[in-house]
């Protein structure tokens, strides 16, 4: 059953493609709703689809429609869904439109269909934190120029490795199946406005096509011509932008830091003096995706000696904290307290008693799908309770059962989240 959960959570994402329609097909669309659609493909990036810039590549089309009072979003695939979004503040308007394509991409896109044109692909991955206003000023001119952008590549796909260093980027280029390798372009990003963002986009975009004709025209020597990396290639100009237009309304690109929610199971054993005894846990978590937030815990410890059957049980809560490792890794650290459950069974009786407890849960965890990550666990903890069954009522009596009150755990788990606005 787990197999079959992880493999569903696994399965592709259909490939989308998003198109601007305005009232006036002789117009050009207005620097809002440019703004808007790559809003929208950095977020269907970001749940984990590709992002197709010719409809002819892609599973279904969402369109989006300004209206008089709000806009209208659309999809069509093996069916067609359209849906209202009245006007309102930018910020609500945003997570409506992107509530409305993802029930449209839902209802009408179906993966499992072959795609009339399938293209080349380009997946941007950052060092560090993820550049926001980089990637949406990417997903309009990989529009503008034809450029497929992807959140998980295949194997023919390009994937552009970014790490930023100050005002300055460095953007490594390679094929999908290689690790990010030796930076072969620096992009300026400027003071950080959508112009500048741009510029850097077109930059880019323009050496991955530059280093996608180079790669075609020799086929002996497949590896990227660094001289090409400045921009498209001669005969073959990048298309003209369309006039950018700030609007001081608009919520910036970056937003505020977005939470999540969390559920993970975990098993292992713990170390209790000499005993090495199975360890079952189980968690959730709710907080900001890379850092502070809110966890509890349950754990549970079953044992045996003698006649007698043993069960602890751990519930403790706390803050804890998640930081970056690298492109897929994750640390998680935490302070957890709470109370400790001792249970046990013996041929006479069963009965119990309650302690104190404490724990210092580390986690190293790596990101299979956007949803899901598989971790390792190291959890030292405490009690207060240090617990002893005798054959007898005297302490002079046979111990049949004994563990220290302070225990180490070490377990493998998996973990599944939810994002949060």
């Amino acid at each position: 059953m787990s197999a079959l959960a992880l493999s569903l959570m696994l399965a592709a994402r259909p490939t989308v493609a998003v198109e601007i329609h305005p009232p006036d097909p002789t117009e050009p669309p207005s620097a809002s709703m440019i703004t808007l659609r790559g809003w929208l493909v950095r977020r269907l990036l970001e749940e984990g689809h590709a992002v197709a810039a010719d409809p002819a590549g892609a599973h279904c089309v969402v369109r989006l429609r300004p209206a008089s009072d709000g806009l209208v979003v659309e999809a069509q695939g093996r069916e067609q869904r359209s849906f209202a979004v009245e006007d309102g503040p930018d910020a609500v308007l945003r997570l409506e439109v992107l509530h409305r394509a993802l029930l449209g991409v839902e209802q009408t896109c179906d993966a499992s269909q072959a795609i009339a044109a399938l293209e080349p692909g380009l997946a941007l991955r950052f060092v560090g934190s993820a550049e926001h206003a980089l990637l949406e000023a990417v997903a309009v001119v990989a529009d503008d120029a034809g450029v497929t952008l992807t959140a998980w590549p295949r194997p023919t796909d390009t994937v552009a490795c970014v790490e930023r260093r100050g005002r300055l980027a460095e953007v490594a280029l390679g094929p999908a199946d290689a690790e990010c390798g030796l930076p072969l372009l620096v992009l300026d990003l400027g003071d950080g406005s959508a112009a500048a963002q741009r510029q850097a986009a077109s930059e880019l975009v323009g050496a991955v096509r530059s280093a996608s004709v180079a790669s075609e025209a020799s086929a002996e020597d497949a590896g990227l011509d660094t001289r090409t990396l400045g921009g498209p290639p001669a005969g073959d100009p990048m298309p003209a932008l369309p006039p950018l237009a700030e609007d001081e309304g608009l919520v910036p690109m970056q937003g505020p830091p977005r939470a999540e929610m969390r559920l993970g199971i975990s098993a292992g054993v713990a170390a209790r003096g000499r005993a090495i005894d199975p360890l079952l846990q189980a968690g959730w978590r709710m907080g900001k995706i890379r850092g502070i937030g809110g966890r509890i815990s349950l754990s549970v410890v079953p044992s045996r000696g003698g006649n007698i059957r043993v069960t602890d049980s751990r519930l403790v809560v706390g803050p804890d904290w998640e930081l970056r490792a690298g492109r897929r890794g994750h640390v998680d650290l935490a302070l957890l307290v709470g109370t400790d459950l001792h249970s046990f069974t013996t041929r006479e009786r069963t009965a119990g008693d309650v302690a104190l407890a404490a724990e210092l849960p580390i986690s190293y965890g790596v990101t299979l799908n956007r949803q899901t990550r598989l971790h390792v666990v190291l959890n030292p903890g405490m009690s207060t309770g240090r617990w002893e069954h005798h054959s007898g009522l005297l302490r002079e009596a046979e111990v049949l059962w004994s563990r220290p009150w302070w225990r180490v755990g070490v377990g493998v788990g998996i973990t599944h989240g939810w994002r949060i606005e």
